[in-house]
């Protein structure tokens, strides 16, 4: 295999396609595969040069990307086996969406034995929080031999 040899411009090229998720896009893999194998970055060059939607699309994702992260200090959201570990039967909140299907965060009754604290000004739904809580609590708890 050929070592590349690509200039700063290839180099940019390629971060804002894997950070824009376009790298999955079949043509593009294969012609990044490509280039990296030898070195060459041309025919990925005229492809972009000839699909300029895609380009467009890229440069408004990672700009988006980079607002969102700007935002909010948990952007991007979990996914993936990160958000397996968040799963539990009792629901606190909505973690991602997914296909337009809210993946709840939860956890398992077990840890509810934990002191906890819910804070927050006034009106900010802690106690339709809690007793969205207690009522999981007790649907779950009976299930799980926690109450």
């Amino acid at each position: 295999m050929a070592r590349p040899n690509f200039t700063e411009k290839d180099a940019k090229t390629i971060v804002n396609l894997y950070e824009s998720g376009l790298s999955g896009h079949p043509a593009v893999a294969r012609l990044l595969k490509t280039a990296f194998a030898t070195g060459n970055f041309s025919e990925l060059d005229h492809y972009l040069s000839k699909n300029q939607g895609l380009v467009e699309k890229m440069a408004t994702t990672n700009l988006l990307t980079s607002q969102l992260a700007g935002q909010n200090p948990f952007y991007p959201f979990p996914a993936g086996e990160e958000l397996e570990k968040l799963q539990g039967p009792i629901r606190l909140g909505i973690v991602n969406m997914i296909n337009g299907v809210p993946i709840y965060f939860g956890i398992p009754p077990e840890i509810t034995t934990m002191h906890g604290m819910i804070a927050g000004r006034t009106g900010t739904g802690k106690t339709w929080f809690n007793a969205n809580f207690l009522e999981q609590l007790i649907k779950h708890g009976k299930t799980h031999g926690s109450l």
